[in-house]
């Protein structure tokens, strides 16, 4: 059952078998792929919108003496290549750039085709990928984007929480995340776990359905995404080129996030104001912070709704009726407590 889900998963991101290695979960393959790129490296550049899981791998997986920045941007928030060129090309030694497939709050797609471009121009580039949320929303061809090292996480197309898995590619030195009893090549040691990695293999049966109910799931987010949009107060993020179908983010100006989600949360209409592994730590997300360092209010005001292909019309519906009620209700609350 685990080879049958690791050809299913070499398959459906186009690697050989032999280069993945299934991890506990998203978390620790992130960590697997920053050790296997931290050999040699001179500067290290990483996603301003990553994932605090990325950001700690790296902050614990490479050496001090590393230099570590942010990855240039553009005013829509695509990554400026013209900028990133010309301090990669000031810098000897090999440079990582660790950067998110699909933002994990606001859905921003990189645009890999151009990285790829990049990583070719650049030789002493390497690229490593947190696909953890691209998988199942977005085609994923690892080859195409000339990474060395990409994350995955079986939970965010339908298996059981605590699977993940890492590729690496075979160029790349061996590095050994756990010693012991020689499980995953002696990569990884560690009783496998067994249940997690199957329910990996059977959602990724379900894959090719899953992505082609993008186009639905968009239609729906954009349904919920113009009633929020058409309250006062409330404002789009900005998204870069493209985003996935999932996800829709804004932030609301004069209202904490965390109220908005537990008003939303009385009446059954489930959204967030950061990722989830955060849940119920309260205060501004640090990668929204990261993202919009002279605009604290998107961070401290933000909203994110997520769809998927268990989300219905109705469902949607629902959604859009108690947003539409609430959202005034509480905006007009603060506000008067507010000249109180």
């Amino acid at each position: 059952m685990i080879e049958q889900t690791r050809r299913a998963l070499a398959n459906a991101v186009g690697v050989s078998v032999r280069e993945l290695v299934f991890t506990s979960g998203g978390t620790e393959a992130l960590h697997f792929c920053v050790r296997a790129c931290a050999t040699g490296l001179s500067r290290v550049f990483v996603d301003a919108g990553a994932h605090p899981a990325l950001v700690a791998a790296i902050k614990r997986q490479i050496p001090p003496s590393v230099k570590v920045a942010t990855l240039p941007r553009n005013h829509n928030l695509s990554i400026n290549f013209q900028e990133l060129a010309e301090q990669v090309g000031g810098t000897s030694g090999l440079v990582l750039i660790a950067a998110s497939w699909v933002q994990h709050e606001t859905g921003m797609l990189l645009d890999t085709e151009a990285m790829g471009r990049f990583v070719d121009a650049h030789p002493r580039v390497v690229l490593l990928l947190d696909a953890i949320q691209a998988l199942g929303k977005t085609p994923v061809d690892v080859h195409s984007t000339r990474a060395s090292a990409v994350a995955f996480s079986g939970h965010k197309i339908g298996g059981l929480s605590g699977c993940g898995a890492a590729w690496v590619r075979a160029d790349t030195a061996p590095v050994v995340l756990l010693d012991g009893g020689g499980q995953e090549r002696g990569l990884r040691a560690g009783t496998e776990n067994l249940l997690g990695i199957a329910t990996f293999g059977a959602a990724l049966i379900e894959l090719p359905q899953r992505l082609n109910a993008q186009a639905e799931i968009g239609r729906r987010r954009d349904q919920i995404e113009s009633c929020l949009l058409a309250t006062a107060g409330v404002i789009a993020t900005p998204f870069g080129l493209h985003r996935v179908a999932t996800a829709c983010h804004v932030a609301v100006r004069d209202l904490p996030g965390e109220e908005l989600v537990a008003a939303l949360d009385l009446e059954g209409v489930f959204v967030s104001s950061g990722p989830a592994c955060t849940s119920g730590r309260g205060g501004a997300s640090s990668s929204m912070l990261a993202l919009f360092p002279g605009e604290r209010w998107r961070a401290r005001g933000a909203l994110r709704v997520s769809l998927g292909p268990e989300v219905s019309d109705d469902d949607v519906s629902r959604a859009r009726d108690t947003i539409m009620r609430v959202l005034p209700r509480v905006l007009a609350t603060r506000v008067t407590l507010s000249a109180e």
